[in-house]
């Protein structure tokens, strides 16, 4: 039986048509968006600070490369809390409904975590060697 629009706006229902209920996010769901957004805000921070550094000391076109990379790094992140996301998982690369599994969050904040301490190294012994 299809409920009416109407009647679940007025009793303010979360039901859907199908009679289903939307999923309510759990505060582990928030836990995952916090952690994903603070992660993407200090990704685009460090970059911006070493490409500033870089550019002092001269070196333009690995500033460029620097902040190009950390960019690219900071825009996954926030695809990847845009994914976690309870309320609106989707992303601009057209993964949806990831919210239910959750799990992949982790391996990929360790990942992107390697990946910038690998950077931040090759970066610095880049500096000091040549």
């Amino acid at each position: 039986m299809a409920v009416s629009l109407k009647r679940l706006v007025a009793s303010g229902s979360t039901e859907t048509e199908s009679g289903m209920k939307d999923r309510k996010p759990g505060l582990g769901d928030f836990g995952y968006i916090i952690a994903g957004r603070l992660f993407a805000s200090l990704i685009a921070a460090l970059a911006v600070s070493i490409s500033f550094v870089l550019v002092l000391a001269g070196y333009y076109l690995q500033a460029a490369g620097g902040l190009l990379s950390l960019l690219i790094l900071a825009f996954a992140a926030q695809q990847l809390v845009l994914t976690l996301d309870p309320v609106r998982p989707s992303n601009l690369l057209g993964m949806a409904n990831r919210s239910r599994q959750p799990g992949v969050f982790w391996p990929l904040f360790l990942l992107c975590a390697l990946a910038i301490t690998a950077l931040v190294v090759a970066i610095t012994w880049y500096l000091l060697v040549f």
